[in-house]
């Protein structure tokens, strides 16, 4: 049985790393030892979905003052965005953000179709675009 105290214990004996590291056998390695060479398992997957996303929406709080001020379906194309994009990528799409600051939807939608990153994502694109312009909703 897995317990608490178990898990203590290996926790314990491994230690936590939160950036990757190679472990003394040279297996890339991150958390309590747990080998990047290794599947995760879809409840850590979901688990880091949520962590990033929280960091992708403290992230559009903390750049974007405008942020709160956007349609529920805008702040997820924004947050959607940051989480694909980073803040380093994303703040190079400087039209589309004073577009979206100004509240220029169609202007800030046609940016992002105009960049390489419309190309490059595929059915993703058209989603944010229409979230954008207040075409479609999640």
């Amino acid at each position: 049985m897995i317990t608490e105290k178990l898990l203590n214990f290996i926790a314990d004996n491994e230690g936590l790393r939160l950036t990757p590291y190679q472990d003394t056998v040279g297996v890339w390695t991150v958390g309590y030892g747990h080998n990047l060479n290794v599947p995760i398992s879809k409840r850590s997957a979901w688990q880091i979905l949520i962590d990033d996303t929280e960091d992708a929406r403290n992230d559009c709080l903390h750049a974007f003052p405008w942020f709160l001020e956007l349609s529920e379906d805008r702040q997820y194309a924004m947050i959607d965005l940051m989480y694909n994009l980073g803040m380093t990528r994303l703040a190079g799409f400087k039209k589309f953000l004073e577009a979206m600051s100004l509240g220029n939807y169609d202007t800030a939608a046609n940016e992002l179709i105009d960049s390489k990153w419309y190309e490059q994502v595929k059915r993703r694109g058209p989603k944010i675009v229409a979230m954008i312009r207040g075409t479609e909703q999640v």
